[in-house]
């Protein structure tokens, strides 16, 4: 238990420092450089997001992965920019990001003030 939480702590200061508001296919949206895994995002209030955006470069291409718990269809926006998935966690790779920043901070007031892993 002392991983997982230690982990959690991590996964939430990356989003404190690196996430931003975006919109992104019509849906509200955390965005958060880095973050390659679903678990980058529990710290943030599910309500408060259509859609959370994880993504990462290699020096040659984006790699961009997409999680949703609302009734949002990852793998159709996935597979508009020519990936694939599943209905609530579905990936693309691109040569430019097809998202802009909206708000450059992120908001803590869409992270639970609460660890749910206690």
């Amino acid at each position: 238990i002392i991983c997982i939480k230690y982990r959690y702590s991590i996964y939430k200061s990356v989003v404190n420092v690196w996430a931003f508001y975006t919109e992104f296919e019509g849906h509200k949206a955390i965005a958060c450089n880095g973050c390659s895994s679903s678990q980058c995002f529990e710290s943030v209030s599910k309500s408060t997001y259509d859609l959370m955006i994880g993504f990462w470069y290699d020096g040659n291409q984006w790699t961009v992965s997409l999680y949703s718990e609302k009734d949002i269809n990852c793998s159709e926006i996935a597979e508009k920019y020519g990936g694939g998935g599943h209905k609530k966690a579905a990936g693309f790779q691109c040569k430019k990001l097809p998202f802009k920043i909206k708000r450059k901070k992120y908001h803590d007031s869409g992270i639970k003030k609460s660890s749910s892993i206690e």
